[in-house]
């Protein structure tokens, strides 16, 4: 199984990168791991923000080839606890023949087309985080999804 993560913007903080770069390599240690950057649209006024959005998310869906499954961050997603997560981790990867796309957008957030045409929604927390943060604590979940399917004491229950 391949894993595709599509993330809007660039790192402005190093303390986050090197976080991003950390959880990185953990996950890859259990499937391969294609990071896509999609270059975040200018948002000057207002009035421009849902058209560069929609720009944002034309690139993330050029992404999704058949069999693939997309998953969208989004406020309004499936929330699940760790254990729920290791297990909807698991089975996508054996029920999905094509990759697994992981999509995060820009901080205005996703684009109504992504979300429509995700397979599902999910949601990190019901408090809301800067899409650079949220981007690392999906790395982190991952790795920890990963860890609890093989038995590692890296989560304890």
């Amino acid at each position: 199984m391949k894993l595709v993560i599509a993330v809007v913007g660039r790192m402005k903080d190093r303390y986050l990168e090197t976080g991003v770069d950390d959880y990185l390599k953990r996950v890859r240690r259990y499937c391969a791991v294609d990071l896509v950057r999609i270059k975040e649209e200018r948002k000057t006024k207002a009035q421009y923000e849902r058209q560069a959005i929609e720009i944002e998310g034309e690139k993330i869906l050029q992404l999704v080839k058949p069999g693939d499954k997309l998953l969208a961050l989004s406020e309004e997603g499936r929330q699940f606890d760790s254990e729920q997560w290791a297990q909807q981790m698991d089975q996508w990867f054996q029920t999905t023949p094509g990759r697994l796309i992981l999509a995060i957008g820009s901080g205005p957030g996703l684009s109504p087309s992504v979300k429509q045409e995700a397979d599902i929604l999910l949601s990190l927390s019901p408090l809301t985080f800067p899409h650079q943060l949220a981007y690392l604590l999906l790395l982190e979940q991952l790795y920890r999804g990963f860890s609890i399917l093989n038995g590692e004491p890296y989560h304890r229950a």
